[in-house]
C-alpha cells in the first residue's frame, strides 16, 4: 500500500493528463460507468451562530474500461468552519488542529479484490481537481482565441485556475484581483514567473474582468461575487468559490454541467442538484457549510456532457458560456486519485507501507 504527502501528489500530478482523465471518466459516468452519491456534509453548530464543525465525505467508484482500471474512492474532509464578515461581505474561515492547518485524506481502493490501494493527502488534488474542472469547461466552452484571463481570488485555488487552463487556451495575459493587495502582487509575481505570461494585480474585480476572455471566481466568498458589470460578450465562466448573481445568470446564453448523482436503487425520479447533502442537528442548514450551488439556470440553457457530445456546445463568438461539475464530487476524486497513483507508480513516488501489513487487511470479519 502506497503513502502519497502533498509533496508526492504534487511532483508527479500532470494537469493536462488530470484534465484528460476527468474528462474520460465524466463521459464514462454519464453513461452509466460508475456511481456516485452527493457530497454529505455531517455538521454540528456552536458554539458561536457562525461557528461549527463539518465532516465532508464525498464517495465514487469509476467502473473503468478494458483500458483503464477501475477505482473506488473515498474523501474525508474534517473542518472547524468559521464565517467571518469583511469589507467585501462574508467569508468562510477553515481549520483543523489550530488555524492555517488542515485535515483532508483520499483513500483509493481497488473494486476488483476490495483492497487498499493508496492513502493520500488531498490538498494539492484538491486543488488540481478543482483547476481542471474549470480547464474542462474551457476546453469545451471558450472561444478558440481566448487569451485574457481574469481571476478573482489570489490563493491556491487560483493558482490551480492558471496551470491548468493555460494548456487549453494560449493565454497571452492574466489579470488577478483580491482585496489584499499585498497578497493579489505577490500572486501575480509568482504566476508570471512560474508560467511566463504576463500576470497583472488589479484594483478592482472590474479592471480585472474588462476585456478579459475567461473569467475565474476563486473566492472564498460565502456570497455570489460576479454581477453583470464584471460580463462580456463572448466571455466564459467558472466559479468555484462566490458564484453568479441572479441578473448574471439571466446573461448567460449556454451553461454546462459534467454531471448529476446517481439516485439511490429503488428511487427513481429521485433528483437532488445541490452540491451536497447536509446532515445536522441544527433545525437547517448552517450557512456556513458550503455553496449549495454556484448558479441556477432555467430549464434549455443548462446541458449535460452528454448533449454536448465530443465538440464544443459554443455555437457562436458572442454567447456567454458558464460550466459547473455538479454534485459528482466522489467520481471525481476516484479519477483524480486514480490518476495520481498510477503516476506515482511510473515515477516511484510515495511511501509504501509495511506495517499494517497487506493495506489495513484483517482477519476478523466486519
Amino acid at each position: 500500500m502506497l503513502y502519497l504527502d502533498n509533496a508526492d501528489v504534487q511532483r508527479v500530478l500532470e494537469p493536462r493528463r488530470m484534465t484528460d482523465r476527468l474528462e474520460r471518466t465524466y463521459r464514462r459516468f454519464a453513461q452509466g460507468g460508475g456511481v456516485t452519491p452527493p457530497r454529505l456534509d455531517v455538521q454540528l453548530p456552536g458554539p458561536g451562530p457562525d461557528q461549527g464543525y463539518q465532516l465532508g465525505l464525498a464517495v465514487g467508484a469509476d467502473a473503468g474500461t478494458n483500458d483503464q482500471r477501475p477505482y473506488a474512492a473515498l474523501r474525508v474532509k474534517s473542518d472547524r468552519v468559521e464565517r467571518e464578515s469583511g469589507p467585501r461581505g462574508l467569508r468562510k474561515r477553515k481549520w483543523a488542529g489550530q488555524p492555517g492547518r488542515y485535515l483532508g485524506l483520499v483513500l483509493l481502493f481497488d473494486p476488483r479484490d476490495g483492497r487498499l490501494l493508496c492513502v493520500m493527502q488531498d490538498g494539492w488534488l484538491q486543488r488540481m481537481r478543482v483547476g481542471c474542472d474549470s480547464a474542462l469547461g474551457v476546453r469545451l466552452l471558450a472561444r478558440p482565441d481566448a487569451e485574457i484571463l481574469a481571476i478573482l481570488g489570489s490563493g491556491g485555488m487560483a493558482e490551480s485556475h492558471v496551470l491548468a487552463i493555460r494548456h487549453e487556451r494560449p493565454l497571452r495575459q492574466i489579470r488577478v484581483f483580491s482585496p489584499t493587495p499585498a497578497h493579489c502582487a505577490d500572486f501575480a509575481t509568482r504566476m508570471r514567473n512560474e508560467t511566463g505570461i504576463e500576470t497583472l494585480a488589479c484594483a478592482s474585480p472590474e479592471e480585472a474582468a474588462r476585456g478579459a476572455d475567461l473569467l475565474c471566481s476563486c473566492t472564498n466568498s460565502a456570497e455570489p461575487v460576479v454581477d453583470v458589470s464584471l460580463l462580456a460578450k463572448g466571455m466564459h465562466i467558472t466559479a468555484i468559490g462566490g458564484g453568479l448573481t441572479n441578473e448574471a445568470v439571466a446573461l448567460v446564453d449556454y451553461a454546462l454541467r459534467f454531471g448529476t448523482a446517481t439516485a439511490p436503487l429503488g428511487f427513481d425520479d429521485w433528483k437532488h442538484d445541490e452540491e451536497s447533502m447536509v446532515y445536522s442537528n441544527a433545525p437547517t442548514r448552517l450557512a456556513f457549510g458550503g455553496t449549495a450551488q454556484f448558479a441556477h439556470f432555467t430549464e434549455g440553457v443548462e446541458r449535460t456532457l452528454v448533449e454536448c457530445g465530443s465538440h464544443t456546445m459554443r455555437r457562436d463568438a458572442e454567447q456567454i458560456t458558464f460550466s459547473q461539475r455538479g454534485n459528482i464530487h466522489g467520481i471525481q476524486f476516484a479519477a483524480a486519485a486514480g490518476e495520481v497513483y498510477e503516476a506515482a507508480l511510473r515515477a516511484g513516488a510515495g511511501m509504501e507501507w509495511s506495517k499494517p501489513a497487506d493495506g489495513f487487511l484483517q482477519d476478523i470479519r466486519n
